[in-house]
């Protein structure tokens, strides 16, 4: 199984929500799951965002070499997931590309409804909510697509 997480430009939303993600499936010992990030305008690769980063180490997660990518059909097979951080995102994914197994916005998968807004120029406290919340759903999503089991 592949989950791709997919967000504007890929520096900060979609790479917390892989960081998370990844962090739960690396200490379940799921080998069988794999875990990305991309964006859906990305020009160039970038590393995230500096705010972003400072957040992640903050709450205690790995931070490895990231370098923003595109979202591209050919990593795309049928047993990806994409999970997206807003319905305008979901909707580019469905209308750009295809043969995924499922594709939700971040809410959706966790059961919920919402948009994860962009913080990008926004004060860090509004980078430590956002985050706050990506972390929340992604939570959710675990507790409840991964219980003990069921993958």
């Amino acid at each position: 199984m592949k989950y791709i997480f997919v967000s504007t430009n890929n520096t900060c939303r979609s790479f917390w929500a892989e960081v998370v993600f990844r962090q739960k499936v690396e200490e379940a010992g799921l080998d069988n799951i794999t875990v990305c990030s991309r964006g859906l305008v990305v020009l160039f690769n970038e590393p995230v965002h500096i705010g972003a980063a400072d957040i992640v180490r903050q709450h205690g997660y790995k931070i490895y070499d990231f370098l923003s990518e595109p979202l591209e059909q050919k990593e795309i097979t049928d047993d990806t997931i994409i999970i997206t951080m807003t319905e305008d995102q979901k909707k580019k994914v469905i209308e750009g590309y295809e043969g995924f197994l499922e594709t939700a916005t971040i809410y959706e998968y966790a059961g919920e409804v919402g948009d994860i807004k962009d913080p990008y120029g926004k004060s860090q406290d509004e980078y430590e909510c956002c985050f706050l919340q990506i972390q929340q759903l992604v939570d959710k999503i675990w507790k409840t697509k991964f219980k003990q089991g069921d993958h």
